[in-house]
């Protein structure tokens, strides 16, 4: 290769820049390294037109990332003319134990129009107590484990289910419990997480905003997983 591209976010998720360093001093002929390491949404953004001029590909992603914009730009203008409420959300990374969400994903939380107010926005994601959860009592929960598909994640469900006071947390009781997709949040590609933003804003907001047939493929309510699940 010509240009190889890393990361240092995480080094469970993909190797790392010192591993692809050492990786590639055994090729004959030694490719660019671009280190791509966003902590928050703007920083993704950047990144996608890092990688286009190392590409020399610069215009055509200024004008993909243009296009997004726009799309970003509609969730919040809707926001805004339907003065549509702040909502409480919390978003786990993972189920056990439970993490928060960190990096970008508060800041795409915000877009959608929601608050995260146990989320790590910048930073890393770190475990969560279940105490803390139940005293923060979001109005939306949003499943999105690290690595895991919406089925993965239905088979995973009974280690939040079975918790005590499950019941009692208001996004339960009024059925606003999501199980999403990882890569619309955990993979940063700007295109997918716009689309996740896109998904929130159907969470969040549903009287507002309505899934696509891609958007819809990606996020499930929880109590349709269980039906669907039952039925497998």
């Amino acid at each position: 290769p010509d240009v190889v591209f890393t990361q240092d976010i995480c080094e469970v998720c993909n190797i790392d820049t010192v591993c692809t360093e050492t990786a590639v001093m055994k090729l004959s002929k030694q490719p660019t390294l671009v280190p791509l390491s966003p902590n928050n949404l703007q920083d993704v953004f950047e990144c996608a037109i890092t990688i286009a001029r190392a590409l020399g590909k610069e215009e055509v992603a200024l004008n993909y990332l243009a296009g997004l914009q726009k799309k970003t730009d509609h969730i919040l203008d809707q926001l805004r003319a339907n003065r549509a409420p702040l909502k409480r959300i919390m978003l786990m990374e993972w189920i056990e134990p439970i993490y928060n969400c960190g990096h970008w994903i508060p800041f795409q939380i915000a877009a959608a129009g929601g608050v995260d107010m146990l989320s790590n926005p910048g930073g890393d994601s770190i475990v969560t107590q279940w105490d803390k959860i139940l005293k923060y009592n979001p109005e939306v929960l949003v499943i999105a484990p690290c690595g895991f598909d919406l089925k993965r994640s239905m088979e995973e469900m009974e280690l939040l289910t079975s918790k005590p006071d499950w019941t009692d947390l208001e996004a339960v009781k009024n059925n606003q419990v999501y199980i999403a997709d990882f890569d619309m949040f955990t993979q940063p590609s700007v295109g997918t997480l716009v689309e996740g933003i896109e998904a929130l804003a159907c969470m969040f907001h549903p009287e507002i905003f309505k899934a696509d047939e891609n958007i819809a493929k990606k996020f499930i309510n929880h109590s349709q997983s269980v039906k669907s699940f039952k039925s497998v």
